[in-house]
């Protein structure tokens, strides 16, 4: 797939109008890709859930990017101790996202 990339004047980066549509800036899966990693991760190997994500999906992530995910997910929770899992996964996912 192409994408867009317009550069800065300076040499802070650019900007894909898509990853920003689609909620992929600073980010290499989609939330959505996330939460069923974080979630499959909970009974499988990270190689157990990338081969379930290769039958389910037309690309999938690597070994290596769940294992990133669970890293990220673990060391979000450490962070927070404050007993709201739900909503705070949430916020992990979706950081732009308002919760109720």
């Amino acid at each position: 797939m192409s994408r867009r990339y317009y550069a800065a004047d300076d040499e802070s980066g650019g900007v894909v109008p898509l990853d920003e549509r689609c909620g992929m800036t600073d980010r290499f899966m989609t939330p959505e890709i996330e939460e069923m990693v974080a979630f499959a991760c909970s009974a499988l190997t990270p190689c157990e859930v990338e081969q379930l994500m290769t039958k389910a999906l037309p690309v999938a992530p690597s070994s290596t990017a769940i294992k990133r995910v669970i890293r990220d997910v673990g060391d979000f929770f450490e962070k927070r101790a404050d007993g709201s899992r739900r909503s705070s996964l949430a916020m992990l996912l979706w950081p732009t996202a308002q919760t109720s």
